[in-house]
């Protein structure tokens, strides 16, 4: 149950009641119920009576045998909360509680045989009782009765009133002693609130730790509409707590109100829903009256629709099995080996790759080529060999052409992974050491987090190079030569924005090798957005507008450089450099001419 003294609460619903009559409202008539002179006083319950009696008596007479059962139930319930409100405050709507409330002692009635078999219970004619399944409430609605119950009263009143039972905001509004305007910008507000407690209860009670990873991306889908991506598909096939959270997510075309409704009274709420005179009224209104939206249910501004998750198709060719990183209970080699991609401009010799005998460095694809439809044999354990230095660099998503950032460009503990527009940023400039972390260039103390925030990536504090903890293994990618950024702790996930809008979060969804999922190193052809922010340039350099275009920024702080313009895991100089990609090839190509000596001291 929300805490009335919650801080969180209080701002988002802050006082507006100057100049209205609070003593009239329904937490008002409560306060006068708790007053010393209540037992002398009718005005109160009369006033509560009045306003919530025929809504109660409605929803019993669904499921009791007769009207009298209907009156008694109804009567019970009333009793209960009058009492309940006389000795304290609550924190729950009054006309929500006392359904509720009706709900769980017709509940408790019908599984009672000494209750069941009263003759003023039962249906004079047929001697039928109720039925308890009746008023239980559905598996696929736990979380939004649980986020519902766990917001604070106004915006309880708001929701049930505006969603449910079809009413005016000016009625909501005089239940809340509020200013009707405020109450209209306020039932956003709540809404909001209660998709983000669902999201919580979703994650407070998910099953599986993979559920978790699953719960933004859950929510980017669900406000989209339409099909969700093939890995969010993958995981509702098979895991029942997430479908359910899913459906609850879905808020469009009116879905809210049912939902709310079976919430909290269970599988008698679309009889419910039917019986109220506002939506009846709504029915037989002319059509042309009905097209816009309904007062009290203001449309959501432009700048407040969340971002699309876009959907992204499976490929049709064969999947190529790509070796991403063997964890440290295989006993295996984890290594990566240096390659070459196609320059941003597709000039550049193609033909420029290091490594080993045995392993075969393929250049990362062209943006919008299809992946190889041959399947390729997974390479050895020595397949590969270890970068020679960390490579600093942009990560540039092949599809949409945005690079890495991080959200309000701040490197800071807990800041989530966006894209942006390329840009002269340090914020867009990462390190990824040789032991598979990824680094910021600009606080290198801080690395790039895969299981943190509910599947978006965060930084964190970057963890010894040698460590096998949870966190050590979570700030670990695996490159691969198809430019998909692969955690190391989960060979089944990659990393990918949540939409090829720009800011966008980046998160981990399931691996599915699609064009989406690709990455390309190295510097932007251009900048597609010039960084405003002074001493923010790439490597700690000026914004220097006199400064030529072409000009690369100096190498970060801390990364010494090598002769002849390289930089550490270069191995060319920075005239001839290209997006590269790190990874492993599973090809079985014949071995390569050997690597030049010079390339394999790191010069």
């Amino acid at each position: 149950m929300a805490n009335p003294a919650d801080p969180q609460h209080q701002d988002s619903f802050p006082p507006s009641r100057t100049g209205l009559d609070s003593g009239a409202s329904d937490e008002g008539l409560a306060a006068a119920l708790r007053a010393s002179d209540a037992p002398h006083d009718s005005q109160p319950v009369a006033a509560l009576l009045a306003r919530h009696w025929q809504p109660v008596l409605d929803y019993a007479a669904i499921g009791a045998p007769s009207a009298k059962a209907a009156s008694l139930l109804t009567a019970a319930a009333f009793a209960r909360v009058l009492e309940n409100l006389r000795r304290a405050r609550t924190t729950s709507a009054i006309r929500p509680l006392l359904l509720t409330t009706a709900r769980h002692i017709a509940e408790a009635w019908a599984s009672d045989t000494r209750v069941t078999a009263l003759a003023e219970l039962q249906n004079p004619r047929t001697g039928r009782t109720a039925h308890a399944d009746m008023f239980t409430l559905p598996a696929n609605r736990a979380l939004v009765a649980r986020a519902f119950l766990e917001l604070p009263g106004s915006a309880q009143c708001l929701l049930w009133h505006s969603e449910v039972e079809a009413e005016d905001i000016s009625v909501p509004a005089v239940l809340l002693a509020m200013d009707p305007r405020g109450a209209a910008l306020q039932l956003e507000q709540a809404r909001e609130m209660l998709r983000s407690g669902i999201l919580r209860c979703h994650l407070e009670i998910a099953p599986q730790c993979e559920c978790r990873y699953y719960n933004r991306l859950l929510d980017l889908s669900a406000r989209r509409g339409g099909e969700p991506s093939p890995g969010v598909r993958a995981h509702l096939a098979v895991c029942r707590h997430c479908r359910f959270a899913a459906d609850q997510l879905d808020h469009r075309e009116g879905r809210l109100s049912p939902l709310l409704a079976e919430g909290v009274l269970g599988w008698a709420a679309q009889s419910y829903l039917d019986s109220r005179p506002a939506r009846r009224t709504a029915r037989h209104q002319p059509r042309a009256a009905t097209r816009g939206p309904r007062r009290g249910r203001p449309r959501r501004p432009p700048s407040l629709l969340p971002l699309a998750l876009r959907g992204r198709r499976l490929s049709r060719r064969g999947r190529t099995a790509l070796f991403t990183g063997v964890g440290a209970a295989t006993g295996l080699l984890i290594a990566a080996t240096v390659v070459t991609g196609l320059r941003g401009d597709h000039q550049g010799n193609r033909g420029d790759t290091a490594a080993s005998p045995g392993a075969s460095a393929a250049p990362l694809p062209a943006d919008g080529a299809e992946a190889s439809s041959v399947p390729a044999a997974r390479p050895s354990a020595t397949a590969a060999v270890r970068p020679f230095a960390p490579l600093t660099t942009q990560f540039r998503h092949a599809e949409s052409g945005l690079c890495l950032d991080l959200r309000g460009r701040r490197a800071e503990p807990d800041a989530d992974a966006t894209t942006a527009a390329c840009a002269h940023r340090a914020t867009q400039r990462w390190v990824y050491e040789e032991d598979g972390r990824l680094r910021s260039a600009v606080e290198p103390g801080l690395c790039l987090n895969s299981r943190e925030s509910a599947g978006v990536l965060s930084l964190t504090d970057c963890p010894p190079a040698d460590g096998e903890t949870a966190a050590a293994t979570g700030v670990r990618y695996d490159l691969t030569v198809q430019g998909q950024m692969v955690p190391r702790w989960h060979g089944g996930l990659a990393v990918a924005p949540g939409s090829a809008r720009a800011g966008s979060d980046v998160v981990v969804e399931l691996r599915d090798d699609s064009a989406g999922q690709r990455w390309l190193t190295g510097r932007a052809p251009a900048a597609t957005e010039p960084d405003g922010t002074p001493g923010a340039t790439p490597g700690g350099g000026s914004a220097d507008p006199s400064r030529p275009a072409a000009a690369e920024p100096p190498t970060p702080p801390g990364l010494p450089g090598l002769p002849g313009g390289r930089t550490p895991g270069d191995g060319m100089p920075r005239s001839a450099r290209s997006d590269r990609v790190w990874g492993i090839s599973d090809r079985q190509d014949p071995p390569p001419e050997p690597p030049a000596p010079a390339l394999l001291r790191g010069e």
